[in-house]
């Protein structure tokens, strides 16, 4: 994840397609591949991180604009998807600040 920040791997064409904001309409915000919507956020992160949830309880956050990245990894097992996904974002707010 620190390879956002660094750009040395790929080409740079590739960083800017995931960190730059391709669609915004309603409150929603989408790079490519990645959520920008910042209610969706943990709080202390700024307008350029980037994040993915998934269904079966991981959730990364990458914000090149603070230098905050995380990774949370839990097992859904009864949790629903909601519940689940609050309880990470705001373990990594927890962690940001």
């Amino acid at each position: 994840m620190r390879d956002l920040a660094d750009r040395r791997h790929f080409e740079p064409r590739a960083y800017d397609l995931v960190l730059t904001c391709g669609y915004e309409k309603d409150g929603i915000r989408r790079s490519f591949g990645f959520d920008m919507t910042t209610s969706k956020m943990p709080s202390g992160v700024s307008r350029q991180a980037i994040s993915h949830t998934g269904w079966s309880g991981q959730t990364i956050v990458a914000d090149p604009g603070t230098g905050f990245y995380g990774v949370v990894l839990t097992a859904r097992k009864s949790m629903e998807h909601g519940k689940c996904r609050q309880a990470r974002e705001k373990l990594l707010s927890l962690i940001c600040n």
